[in-house]
């Protein structure tokens, strides 16, 4: 059911393999920025050591073990920076290239087809096809993107929490049922909010080259303020519909972040009951804050790739 729930448009598929060198060089430094942002938690919480030994010994060895830690940290960041500036720039040309190879093989398509089918369809519904169904098509990418990020940043601090003290993973695995739950239901209303959104901009699109191409008969027969009238609900009912998709992804995200902060404080609660016992450090309690945090923003990412796949459905 979830492998239906997730599968992608197979006319989806075909144009992203279109871009696959730049896909798959883009995913890779998606892949490897995601992991390096992994092992800084490590690298932090060795870190965060060191400086209590300091505190405790007060030895020039240890804060020489403190400086190369910090360098470790600095170099991990500074490979970051190449991988994301990669991500960031092969997945912007894959979009490009994505988006400009559609509207050609779509106007291509469209020259074929006979004059009676022109007839039938109004030219601004297919103008829509071209400008606003194409330009959701571009959030394919972004989907390919997050797929990889969102759940690898959580998996990796997943580990990170379970290494340090497994009682503290506890509430993260109770989360997550809840956020699926969530995250589901939305992405239903988003799919069909989102399709309806694309039925609205065609329409608006057709109704305004329509009058533009008719602007003589319109005045003509003074009709101005009767299309203006027309034109004006129309648009009217185009906004409610994008406000109930904006509505949709506004009760989403900030909800994730909700659940998020609430696990969050449960975890560094039950941190603060391992401390009494003596079974938590300081530097440990550090890095697990960190590493919740990153499982939360692990989290928004799921939310925000379960939206944009459900705006892409809608469009294709």
């Amino acid at each position: 059911m979830a492998n239906r729930r997730f599968q992608m448009d197979p006319r989806i598929k075909r144009e992203l393999m279109g871009q696959k060198r730049l896909l798959v060089l883009g995913l890779i430094c998606t892949s490897l920025s995601s992991a390096l942002y992994g092992s800084s938690m490590g690298l932090i919480r060795r870190l965060l050591k060191d400086l209590e030994k300091i505190g405790q010994t007060h030895a020039i060895a240890d804060f020489d073990a403190m400086k190369i830690s910090t360098l470790m940290i600095i170099g991990v960041f500074v490979l970051r920076y190449f991988f994301t500036r990669g991500q960031t720039y092969y997945l912007a040309e894959a979009v490009a290239r994505l988006t400009n190879g559609l509207r050609q093989r779509l106007l291509t398509k469209l020259l074929k087809l006979p004059v009676t089918y022109f007839n039938e369809k109004r030219a601004g519904s297919i103008q829509s096809v071209l400008t606003n169904d194409v330009n959701v098509f571009q959030s394919a990418v972004q989907i390919l993107r997050d797929s990889i990020e969102a759940p690898l940043k959580a998996i990796v601090a997943l580990i990170l929490i379970i290494v340090i003290q497994w009682q503290m993973a506890l509430i993260t695995f109770l989360m997550i049922p809840i956020m699926g739950i969530i995250v589901q239901r939305n992405a239903k209303k988003m799919r069909i909010a989102q399709k309806q959104v694309q039925i609205d901009l065609a329409e608006v699109g057709a109704v305004t080259q329509e009058v533009l191409q008719g602007v003589r008969v319109v005045k003509a027969f003074g009709a101005e303020d009767q299309v203006n009238k027309d034109y004006g609900r129309l648009l009217h009912t185009s906004l409610k519909s994008q406000l109930r998709a904006a509505l949709l992804v506004a009760r989403l995200r900030p909800l994730v972040e909700l659940l998020g902060a609430v696990g969050l404080c449960g975890a560094i609660l039950i941190g603060g009951w391992l401390a009494l016992s003596g079974n938590m450090s300081v530097s440990d309690m550090a890095a697990l804050a960190f590493a919740l945090d990153a499982i939360n923003q692990g989290f928004r990412g799921i939310s925000n790739l379960s939206s944009t796949y459900s705006s892409v459905q809608g469009a294709s």
